[in-house]
C-alpha cells in the first residue's frame, strides 16, 4: 500500500515498518521511516594475543601484528548473528567500526582493534572490558544497519531481525 495510493483506506498492515525498515528499497522515497531497533552487547574478556595466534574455533583467524587487541562480546548464532557473518562483518564500539575475527561461537563472537591505530581497523583506543559493543543501530555519528547486514547475508532484513530471538534481554524504550 506505500507504493499504491488507489489501494490505501482506513487500514494498514504495517509489516517491517513496525521496525522503521524498508521492505524494499522501492519504498524509500515515498515513505520516511526510521530504524527503533538496535542489537548491543558488552565485551565480557579482553587479552593480548601473539603474533599469530589462532581466534575462536577452527582458528579462522590470526593476529597479523603485534599492538592487537582481542575482545570476546557473549552474542552467537543461538541469539540469531548468522555464523555465515564470520571474518566478514563489523560492529561499533566507542563510536568506531570494528572487524569481528574468527569463527562466530554458539554463544560469543570476537572483534579485533589495532590499538596502535596502525590499520584501517584502527579506534587508537584500548577497548575495556563491560565496554558496549553495536552489532545494529548508531554509535557516535557511525551506524550499522539491518541492511546492512542482510546484504552481507543475501537475504533480507525481515530475516536479519527476526532471528534475533529470546536469549537477548530486551529493552524498550
Amino acid at each position: 500500500t506505500i507504493l499504491h495510493k488507489d489501494i490505501q483506506f482506513d487500514m494498514v498492515r504495517v509489516g517491517i515498518g513496525l521496525y522503521g525498515l524498508h521492505p524494499s528499497k522501492l519504498t524509500i522515497p515515498r515513505i520516511d521511516l526510521q530504524p527503533v531497533m538496535s542489537v548491543r552487547g558488552r565485551v565480557t574478556r579482553v587479552i593480548y594475543p601473539a603474533v599469530g595466534d589462532g581466534v575462536s574455533y577452527g582458528m579462522t583467524w590470526r593476529v597479523p601484528r603485534n599492538n592487537i587487541q582481542v575482545a570476546t562480546v557473549p552474542i552467537g548464532y543461538a541469539d540469531g548473528l548468522a555464523r555465515c557473518l564470520s571474518n566478514r562483518m563489523d560492529v561499533l564500539t566507542r563510536g568506531d567500526r570494528v572487524r569481528q575475527v574468527g569463527n562466530i561461537c554458539m554463544d560469543q563472537f570476537m572483534i579485533a582493534v589495532d590499538t596502535a591505530g596502525t590499520h584501517a581497523n584502527k579506534p587508537a583506543h584500548e577497548i575495556r572490558h563491560g565496554d558496549v559493543v553495536t552489532l545494529i543501530g548508531k554509535d557516535g555519528d557511525q551506524e550499522i544497519t539491518a541492511d546492512e547486514m542482510a546484504d552481507l547475508r543475501e537475504t533480507i532484513n525481515y530475516e536479519v531481525v527476526c532471528n534475533f530471538g529470546a536469549r537477548l534481554d530486551k529493552v524498550y524504550i
